[in-house]
């Protein structure tokens, strides 16, 4: 994307330069969590390190004599783990290429979320662990409803691994259930969070004289990649005859309606004279005559108090979990055969949502929705709803990790480790008994 976003690309970087690194020759991952940048930019940064962190504890060599399995042990590590990757250093030769990497991987990621994920997740590979993919989707911030839908697909079938033909699919089917649904002003806004990136990288934004737009060609390539190619191609026709490079979102709108009115009156027109063509004249004994007509108006009910009832605007966050349902029910539906040849048992849940509101006490609850979550009660209620859409200890820390990072939360805060252990004691509730009998 970046003969598209060639201007934009250097105005973001320079803007996280000035407000992360500067001039210094090196800089620590926890200052970069708490810079005022894109969110994005500092999952990808964050990701990066914790790879790291991986790989060379696979080279590590641990003795078989000592127990590292036991679950307070794990998370100590898992502490330990939490404290080397906020404090992992960078010099400014390896900032400059994450930078780089990041600002142009985001671009790809919002211009062209089907191939962006397809390439980076499963790649080449033909089969693909379904760790490694919850793994790489902590990549990708923007467009949550594919993290969201693959999660829930995963947990509800017990999915060990993905095949490229399911991954592809399943990728597929969640984005056309979602763009399918919206209106053309909403499918417009779909492009919302490019625009954000662009304007979170300008370093006064309110000095935009026309309002915050996009290029044409972002959105052409957006529609491209969701193979709606007759808006890819109406857009281009835009383009060219208008001389149109920039566009607004509420352009973007408008220049949708038209499009899709235009599209809908000629397929229209099209039936009504597929349908003329195919209907033979009416034989003299069936020619309706006026009077008849009149008496079928008379038998025919008049409309209820519902059908009169004028259409009101449904609550966009109510039309994306409904949309979120039919895209998981597609996704399940083309997958049928795949199960019948793989058939992999079904992951037991360890817990109920309910456990997780049940399991703190009041004090509790008002300790971390003070300390943690900015007194605001509705987002810790929301933590604990997507953490008891999980099925394992594993599945929950990446809830966790994502949540830390979206509320500017220092993991090795005292309150953040009270709360991460709270969540292992559901997963391992045998683990204070473990320690009751060690204890003298």
């Amino acid at each position: 994307m970046g003969y598209i976003f060639e201007t934009e690309i250097e105005t973001i970087m320079n803007t996280v330069r000035a407000k992360t690194i500067g001039e210094s020759d090196s800089i620590e991952l926890r200052a970069i969590l708490n810079a005022d940048i894109h969110p994005a930019i500092k999952a990808y940064f964050k990701n990066e390190v914790e790879r790291n962190l991986q790989d060379d504890r696979k080279d590590e060599l641990r003795s078989k004599r000592f127990r590292y399995a036991l679950p307070e042990v794990m998370s100590l590590q898992r502490q330990i783990d939490l404290v080397l990757v906020n404090r992992y250093e960078f010099d400014r030769t390896e900032f400059e290429t994450l930078l780089d990497q990041s600002v142009h991987f985001q671009f790809n990621y919002l211009c062209r979320p089907r191939w962006t994920l397809q390439s980076f997740v499963i790649g080449d590979h033909r089969r693909i662990s379904a760790a490694e993919v919850l793994r790489k989707l902590r990549y990708c911030v923007n467009y949550e409803y594919f993290a969201r839908v693959l999660k829930r697909y995963i947990n509800e079938r017990g999915l060990v691994e993905f095949s490229y033909e399911e991954f592809r699919s399943v990728i597929q089917k969640i984005d056309s259930a979602i763009a399918r649904s919206r209106s053309p002003k909403e499918l417009g806004s779909l492009m919302q969070e490019m625009l954000s990136f662009v304007v979170a990288g300008i370093p006064d934004s309110s000095n935009l004289i026309s309002g915050p737009s996009l290029p044409i060609n972002a959105a052409i390539v957006f529609f491209e990649d969701k193979e709606m190619l007759n808006i890819m191609s109406a857009l281009e026709h835009e383009r060219d005859s208008k001389e149109i490079n920039q566009v607004s979102i509420e352009q973007l709108g408008r220049m949708l309606e038209t499009i899709l009115e235009r599209e809908g009156r000629d397929e229209e027109l099209t039936r009504r004279t597929e349908d003329a063509a195919r209907t033979p004249e009416p034989a003299p004994s069936a020619v309706v005559t006026p009077e008849e007509v009149e008496a079928q108006e008379e038998r025919e009910e008049p409309p209820s108090v519902e059908q009169l009832r004028p259409v009101v605007e449904h609550d966009l966050e109510k039309d994306l979990q409904k949309d979120l349902r039919s895209a998981l029910e597609q996704a399940w539906a083309g997958s049928v055969q795949t199960q019948k040849r793989e058939r992999k048992p079904k992951r037991k849940r360890k817990l109920k949502g309910k456990d997780f509101f049940s399991f703190f006490t009041p004090q509790e609850q008002k300790q971390f929705t003070k300390n943690l979550f900015g007194k605001d009660e509705a987002v810790f209620y929301s933590v604990l709803e997507r953490l008891s859409d999980t099925a394992d200890w594993e599945a929950a820390a990446v809830v966790l990790d994502a949540v830390f990072m979206e509320n500017n939360i220092d993991p090795y805060d005292e309150d953040a480790i009270q709360f991460t252990d709270m969540i292992y004691d559901h997963f391992f509730p045998s683990r204070h008994q473990e320690e009751d009998q060690i204890a003298p």
